[in-house]
């Protein structure tokens, strides 16, 4: 027993190992920091079509936000489950259409609810791919510092010589 877990240990460490070894080298080149940015940057198009066509979060999955994939994921099955089983209880699609007055207040509350559900989560889809994409390219940018030849340009508020509160911008550049 004790060998096989000896086993398993090492070759989960042997795995690790292998999986941690990246090729980082340090880049000075601003076209080499260009051309990687450029490659690695995340476009919110396609996301924003699959969470548009197919929802429940595909897209975000594909883009690789796996929290908002989740999110989108759960949110849609419960506004999914609570409207079928609103339908469900009221006897069915045909009863449904056939009794519009006398519905039960519950299948009435749980369709409705389902459907808000699902169209907030809906519009959740459609924004989420364009928020996660700016925040994943502003990161990728600050950690490859070609933001204006190296640069990072912040605002911040200051004060002139006559004590009077005004904004300024500022440029930092890291070494």
């Amino acid at each position: 027993m004790k060998k096989i877990l000896i086993m398993v240990l090492f070759s989960f460490f042997i795995f690790t190992s292998f999986a941690q070894v990246e090729d980082r080298k340090i880049i000075d080149n601003s076209v080499d920091k260009l051309l990687i940015y450029e490659s690695s940057k995340k476009d919110p198009l396609i996301p924003f079509i699959l969470n548009l066509v197919l929802g429940f979060g595909i897209g975000s999955f594909a883009q690789g936000d796996i929290i908002g994939g989740l999110s989108l994921l759960g949110f849609d099955a419960i506004g999914v489950g609570l409207l079928a089983y609103g339908v469900y209880s009221a006897g069915g699609i045909s009863e449904v259409k056939a009794k519009k007055e006398d519905l039960p207040w519950v299948s009435v509350s749980l369709i409705a609810v389902g459907g808000v559900t699902l169209a907030i989560t809906r519009l959740v889809e459609i924004v989420l791919p364009f928020v996660h994409a700016s925040n994943y390219n502003k990161r990728l940018r600050q950690n490859l510092g070609n933001a204006l030849g190296g640069f990072q340009p912040d605002f911040g508020v200051t004060m002139n010589e006559n004590n009077m509160l005004g904004f300024g911008i500022y440029f930092a550049k890291n070494f």
